[in-house]
């Protein structure tokens, strides 16, 4: 069993922008060597999700770029960060890797680097009367396998759900 789950993780992880949820304890450093180096003009299919939040503006955005609070809601991909040297490092399905948030507060967008991607995650928070909605938009590498990439959607759906709760406390 151990066996067939390492497998399928390394198939699955092979083409992951954004890596599905598996248990933490068979997933290492490897896996992150196998999509560390894929190429961003090998991807093909796009999705923007989107979650509304009855949070103001700077309360949202400041949470969206303090790289330490990404572990309480991004739970399927992020379950710790640590800060060694002055860097941000989180504990993915890929291992620990180097995270940086850049947050741009005028025009609302936030990218997040994972290890040595050379392209961000890009995301944006716009102003939605009283609140703000926040949209989060992931690839689909070339070759993926189309029920790794539904995974992992529906894993960001919930992470987003999570943020919703987060900010409206």
């Amino acid at each position: 069993m151990f066996e067939l789950l390492r497998n399928l993780k390394q198939e699955i992880f092979k083409y992951c922008v954004y890596p599905v949820t598996l248990p933490y304890s068979i997933l290492s450093n490897e896996y992150y060597k196998l999509i560390k180096n894929r190429k961003m003009e090998d991807l093909k299919n796009t999705t923007t999700q989107f979650v509304s939040i009855n949070a103001n503006y700077d309360k949202a955005f400041n949470y969206l770029t303090n790289p330490m609070l990404y572990k309480e809601w991004s739970t399927n991909f992020i379950s710790d960060i640590l800060i060694e040297g002055g860097q941000h490092f989180a504990i993915t399905p890929m291992g620990k890797v180097r995270f940086i948030v850049k947050g741009d507060k005028q025009t609302g967008n936030i990218d997040l680097f994972f290890g040595d991607m050379p392209h961000p995650i890009p995301t944006r928070i716009l102003k939605n009367g009283n609140g703000v909605t926040y949209l989060f938009t992931l690839f689909q590498a070339d070759g993926m396998p189309d029920m790794a990439w539904e995974q992992g959607i529906k894993g960001l759906i919930e992470e987003l759900e999570i943020l919703k709760t987060c900010l409206e406390k």
